[in-house]
């Protein structure tokens, strides 16, 4: 994978919003199937138990063996957690970086390429931006480069694009 950076990511929440609805999105039907099972367990466990009460009957394996059946599925539960919240990075940092890559981009920074992670997702996204970072370097509109960023001060989005397309016109023909 081109221009892949190191593997571990310094903070554990990049976009606290996104990750949230990345991560509830993957582990809310497993962990609801898991809910469900741990409380099929605890009453056919509640049920055996009172039938052996009923019938006088010791059986002190019993207690045990569902007490480690809760405790599987619980732990099944935060593993799946887990593995939401590590996907959940997967997407969210490169969705974060690519962000900022088309921020710079705005500002008429051309010299740089896209990063992102051995298995992050987005993956090909990146490579686009990189293809057309390649492109504008070698088919430069005018008035862009790192003096455009110098004197132009991103507040109008929209007067970005329109500058954006006015330099852009006649270099796309080529």
């Amino acid at each position: 994978m081109k221009g892949a950076v190191r593997d571990s990511r310094s903070k554990l929440f990049i976009d606290p919003t996104r990750q949230l609805r990345i991560s509830t999105g993957l582990s809310a039907l497993p962990i609801l199937t898991l809910i469900g099972a741990t409380v099929a367990v605890a009453m056919l466990g509640s049920r055996v138990l009172n039938e052996a009460r009923s019938t006088d009957a010791e059986i002190t394996s019993l207690f045990p063996l569902f007490l480690a059946l809760v405790l599987l599925i619980l732990s099944a539960g935060g593993m799946v957690a887990l593995q939401a919240l590590r996907y959940s990075h997967r997407i969210a940092g490169p969705s974060y970086r690519l962000l900022q890559s088309m921020e710079r981009i705005k500002r008429g920074h051309l010299e740089f390429r896209v990063e992102l992670r051995d298995g992050d997702e987005l993956q090909e996204i990146a490579d686009g931006i990189n293809g057309l970072l390649d492109w504008l370097e070698e088919h430069p509109p005018a008035g862009m480069g790192p003096e455009y960023e110098e004197s132009f001060v991103l507040e109008d989005r929209e007067e970005v694009s329109t500058r954006f397309a006015a330099a852009t016109e006649g270099s796309m023909d080529q």
